[in-house]
């Protein structure tokens, strides 16, 4: 799988887990960072003002 080197974080959401797996690009490959599940926040690297209650996306 190919992946613009410009993307700098993704996320991978699994509906049937209710999970969100955040991927960050270090330059050269992604590397998983973490794994969030409904009770947690999730924090983009981008927006570092920004708090997602992870619950609410799968609501």
């Amino acid at each position: 799988m190919s992946f613009p080197m410009h993307v700098q974080e993704y996320w991978i959401v699994d509906p049937v887990e209710q999970r969100i797996h955040v991927y960050l690009h270090d330059g050269s490959i992604l590397r998983w960072t973490a794994g969030y599940e409904p009770n947690t926040t999730l924090n983009p690297s981008m927006l570092s003002d920004m708090v997602i209650s992870v619950g609410t996306i799968f609501s």
